[in-house]
């Protein structure tokens, strides 16, 4: 994906999200990791808009915020426990992922064919959500290789 001339990589863990979704994997990666909020698949289910999506690096220091940057996409859990995730770049590139999802304790799992992707739920009502992974990379200089990252996404229920 292009961003201000210099070639950027969104690779949320999260089946693609966020992108990695995430994102985009959090549990048990690591004393440092936030706490999550125990949810159930009922809690997930709907259309959500990611507000925000946020890699870091580690160690920190470099941090990318991609919705600001034009970058946006949307989740819908279904109850058939599938998903579909839609990502839209900065240049109008559509991405479509369709998968499997579960949710046990604090962890959402996002599966498609060959990679499945944990993300602890930080935060959870019944109009927002925080999704977290120390467990992710991303591109943050624009030279195709990925460093290191942990991802946020924030989502707000449609």
């Amino acid at each position: 994906m292009q961003s201000a001339g210099t070639r950027r990589t969104m690779k949320p863990r999260f089946s693609a999200l966020l992108t990695t979704l995430v994102v985009l994997s959090a549990s048990g990666c690591g004393g440092d990791d936030p706490t999550g909020v125990a949810a159930t698949v009922a809690d997930m289910l709907g259309s959500w808009t990611i507000t925000a999506l946020t890699f870091t690096s580690v160690p920190p220091g470099d941090s990318e915020e991609l919705i600001s940057q034009g970058f946006s996409g949307e989740v819908e859990f279904r109850s058939d426990l599938t998903y579909t995730l839609s990502t839209t770049d900065p240049q109008q590139v559509v991405e479509v992922d369709n998968g499997t999802f579960s949710v046990s304790g604090s962890t959402l799992t996002l599966t498609l064919p060959g990679d499945v992707t944990n993300l602890t739920i930080q935060e959870l009502t019944s109009t927002a959500a925080t999704l977290y992974s120390a467990d992710d990379s991303f591109d943050f200089n624009g030279d195709d290789q990925d460093t290191p990252a942990t991802v946020t996404v924030r989502l707000a229920k449609q």
